[in-house]
């Protein structure tokens, strides 16, 4: 759905988080969550169910009526990243086994087990989240580089390019996981060697490297 469409969602009056049920359930589904769960129940089960940043973006985006842009400028991150951390978002709530849990499973035992498993999450991306803002705080100057600097062939600059990558700061943020990277539209196996070694070649590690040395180390 484009911003122009959530525009118009929001102006209709359908309101937050009733606009983000209409995304998730179909009409039965949606009739019987009206009956059975409460507004701060199904918000609780949502905070239990996502991560901490795609929570966030869902809130911008559908209490505070952001359009993408703005998330990703508030967060200092592109459009793009923005688009695909609400896409995560809702394709984990369109799960069809979590949704027989919101609709079934009282509350408090829902609750008390996905926050297990999101306990779990959190633990599993600490050192991502942290290594990312230790970079940012340190201000490294190879962040600041443009993408230019890494000599790219044609292909894989023009779909960095169109990701919003100008900088090597854009691409870090764009990309925290190797998962994420493997994922872009356009981008083969060989032209994603050729951007890590590229990376790799002037000194800078991506995130996810640095976490994988810290849990060896520990």
């Amino acid at each position: 759905m484009t911003d122009i469409e959530n525009s118009a969602l929001f102006e209709k009056g359908i309101p937050f988080p009733i606009n983000i049920m209409v995304k998730i359930f179909n009409q039965e589904e949606l009739e019987k969550a009206l009956d059975n769960i409460t507004i701060s129940g199904f918000l609780r089960m949502l905070n239990v169910s996502l991560t901490e940043k795609e929570m966030r973006v869902l809130i911008m985006r559908y209490r505070d009526s952001m359009t993408m842009q703005k998330v990703g400028d508030s967060l200092g991150v592109t459009r793009e990243r923005i688009r695909r951390i609400e896409a995560d978002a809702f394709r984990r709530l369109r799960n069809r086994d979590l949704i027989a849990q919101f609709l079934v499973v009282p509350k408090a035992e829902y609750v008390s087990e996905v926050k297990c498993r999101k306990a779990l999450e959190k633990q599993i991306t600490k050192l991502q989240g942290d290594t990312t803002e230790a970079m940012r705080k340190e201000e490294n100057p190879l962040l600041s580089l443009p993408i230019e600097n890494l000599n790219l062939s044609h292909r894989s600059y023009n779909v960095l390019k169109f990701y919003g990558c100008h900088t090597l700061k854009d691409f870090v943020n764009n990309f925290q996981t190797p998962d994420e990277l493997a994922s872009v539209r356009g981008l083969g196996r060989k032209s994603m060697q050729e951007i890590l070694s590229k990376i790799s070649s002037i000194g800078l590690r991506m995130p996810w490297e640095v976490a994988k040395r810290e849990e060896e180390l520990f």
